[in-house]
């Protein structure tokens, strides 16, 4: 740089992030004429102006090649954003996992082809477009599709199953978990049983179009028409699909009963419900609906699954569908089944074979182990336990501010809130060193259908955080790193059976409702309104963290068992979590120079 040349502070960055770190390249800039100085000839740091805070994204740098006007299209599509430039980062603009697979997708239909690797490594268009020019990803190579063939040798079950049967293979490692689990945890009610209910207002409810719309469903998604059993053989969980099931429907009429009774019929049948446990015998299936009448104009509708074939991203895919079906019906369309080409989650099960006989991924999952402590272990025995709930609303101004730090420094909103929930307990429980299972999405893009396909993509990864006396900025980047290695080169993919002896005391949840039709809680669409939800995890503490679909506030809600964690822990378990949050925001408009330290 000479005096007198000009230079965008976009492209000033755009030459730092070349030889820096991104925590060391500043997120905002002063021109001054000359530095201020001491007596001594020295900067006078006191007397430099404060930095306005504006962010580098307020430069808006327009895509000027063919390549990056795609991919701002593309991207825009994806993140819900009517303009972005050229110099914006995918992952401070609300990107995540999900996000990434949605976009490799995108672009593959406009035959434009990377990997998702490639959107992690290169987090801005101009970036991504710079990359495309000087390498093409062959999507097509061999090995890029989901391995089926490593399969083969569980198919031959196939064979010997009656006819009904249409395909068989193994359960996954986090299948066998849940399941496990929940014939631990069945006394206590629903232990990966979620349940969610919905109420329609509405006097032209049509319950023969819904029981349509399910049977059509069923048939669409090989994971509904799943049950399970334990193979004595191969010593571990099979998967059945099967050709026809009979639809799962109860109904009841509760036009007899007064509002009170209604409610109390409703509030003992959801309690008993949960406390049913599923069978793993090859014969029960993993779901059930139930429909009540409460008068002409409202009608209750109860869909329990079991979390075996349930993850939180499919559930919604699911609703989406099953009301657009519904609308098609009750309007007088008929639903015509296209049977798909390939069973996706089968090919999920298929790379988390691969995943295992990976040389490089043991290494990987080696390296953590080597850094666990041993944490409490969460069992259930014989004292009574109840699974609560705490929730938090975080609006403006915090949720604001965190939003703006995010941008700033190029960070995810998920790397904040899961740092934050790390302080957070590791004041509580006195311990440096703490392990988390993160909730990965598990939806590689090598699926052919990641989006919409329906199953347990989910997967605990044990994640493991030293919190000390670290300079914030280098332990975001840090937490981030370990954040997009696990989801950009498939180690969450890796099975549980490895770790299976290290089980962590609590867990996180990261959710973005960007693909929901139906909103909030407080959104009523079509008649429709969600009025309960639950779903229990067998972590000691699970800790859910979501952003709204028009991405104003955020929620952070704590479930925990009652017997085996103190109600006043968890509230100052939040109040510690609130503190880690705001001492972030406070930090935000310090200059980047100036060695920034965390909560003491």
């Amino acid at each position: 740089f000479e005096p007198g040349q000009s230079c965008s502070l976009a492209a000033l960055a755009e030459h730092m992030r070349a030889g820096l770190p991104d925590y060391m390249v500043p997120s905002a800039f002063v021109v001054l004429e000359s530095f201020p100085l001491t007596a001594n000839g020295t900067v006078d740091r006191k007397a430099l102006p404060a930095p306005e805070n504006i962010l580098l994204r307020d430069e808006h740098v327009a895509p000027s090649t063919e390549t990056e006007k795609t991919l701002c299209r593309i991207w825009q599509e994806v993140l819900g954003l009517e303009e972005l430039g050229i110099t914006d980062n995918f992952f401070s603009l609300g990107g995540d996992s999900m996000r990434v697979v949605q976009l490799v997708h995108a672009a593959a239909k406009v035959d434009m082809h990377f990997s998702a690797q490639d959107v992690f490594r290169h987090q801005t268009v101009g970036g991504l477009a710079q990359h495309l020019q000087t390498y093409v990803t062959d999507r097509g190579k061999k090995g890029d599709a989901a391995p089926l063939a490593l399969l083969g040798k569980i198919s031959d079950y196939l064979a010997d199953c009656p006819s009904e049967i249409e395909d068989v293979y193994p359960a996954t490692q986090m299948q066998s978990l849940m399941i496990e689990k929940h014939i631990e945890g069945v006394k206590y009610g629903g232990v990966y049983a979620p349940q969610q209910l919905f109420s329609f207002s509405d006097p032209e409810f049509n319950p023969e179009a819904l029981a349509i719309s399910l049977t059509f469903l069923m048939q669409k998604h090989p994971i509904l028409r799943t049950t399970f059993s334990y193979c004595e053989d191969s010593r571990q969980y099979l998967q059945f699909v099967h050709r026809d099931v009979e639809l799962p429907l109860e109904k009841f009429d509760l036009t007899s009963k007064n509002q009170d009774e209604h409610k109390a019929f409703l509030n003992d049948f959801i309690v008993e419900d949960a406390k049913r446990p599923y069978t793993f015998d090859g014969k029960g299936l993993m779901v059930r609906y139930r429909l009540f009448k409460v008068s002409n104009s409202d009608w209750k509708f109860l869909i329990s699954t079991h979390h075996a074939i349930d993850d939180g991203w499919g559930f919604v895919s699911f609703i989406n569908e099953m009301f657009e079906c519904y609308e098609r019906v009750k309007t007088g369309d008929k639903l015509q089944l296209q049977h798909a080409a390939v069973n996706v989650f089968k090919e999920r099960v298929a790379l988390e074979v691969e995943a295992s006989q990976s040389k490089a991924k043991q290494e990987f999952w080696r390296g953590q182990h080597e850094q666990a402590e041993t944490m409490p272990r969460v069992t259930f025995g014989r004292e009574p336990l109840v699974y609560c709930s705490k929730r938090l609303v975080i609006d403006s101004p915090l949720f604001s501010k965190l939003k703006s730090f995010a941008q700033a420094y190029n960070k995810q909103l998920k790397t904040l809130f899961l740092f934050s929930y790390y302080k957070a307990l590791s004041a509580l429980l006195k311990q440096n060193l703490i392990t988390i299972d993160v909730v990965t999405s598990g939806r590689s893009e090598r699926l052919s259908d990641p989006v919409h396909a329906l199953g347990l993509f989910w997967n605990f990864v044990p994640m493991h955080c030293a919190m000390g006396k670290e300079e914030l900025l280098p332990a975001l980047e840090l937490l981030q790193t370990k954040l997009i290695d696990v989801e950009s080169n498939g180690n969450a993919l890796f099975p549980l059976n490895s770790i299976r002896d290290r089980s962590a005391y609590a867990c996180f949840n990261y959710v973005q409702f960007h693909h929901s039709k139906m909103g909030d809680k407080n959104h009523k669409r079509n008649h429709v309104n969600v009025e309960y939800a639950s779903d229990k995890f067998h972590h000691a503490i699970d800790f859910f963290t979501s952003v709204n679909v028009d991405g104003s506030k955020a929620i952070s809600e704590v479930n925990y068992w009652d017997g085996l964690i103190d109600v006043r822990k968890i509230d100052l378990l939040m109040e510690l979590y609130i503190e880690a949050l705001e001492n972030l925001v406070d930090l935000a408009d310090v200059f980047v120079a100036d060695k920034l330290g965390i909560m003491d």
